[in-house]
């Protein structure tokens, strides 16, 4: 994990006052387990999965760029 900082080093801090830790997990098997157990820890306010929100998503890679959509949509 990693504090976001702002481009002078010092740390960024939203509207709410609070940090911003950036991690990195690679792919997510059970992404709603990991959600839960996020929320479930103290001292984090939210996570970014965004979990049953969004209906397409890009997806910018090496080989280029791919479009998905939900399924049953």
């Amino acid at each position: 994990m990693k504090l976001r900082q702002l481009a002078g080093g010092e740390p960024f801090v939203t509207d709410q006052g609070n940090r911003i830790l950036d991690a990195r997990f690679g792919p997510i098997e059970e992404p709603a387990s990991l959600a839960a157990k996020l929320v479930a820890r103290a001292g984090i306010v939210e996570h970014g999965l965004f979990l049953g929100l969004a209906t397409d998503v890009v997806v910018a890679g090496p080989g280029g760029v791919r479009f998905l959509e939900r399924a049953g949509r």
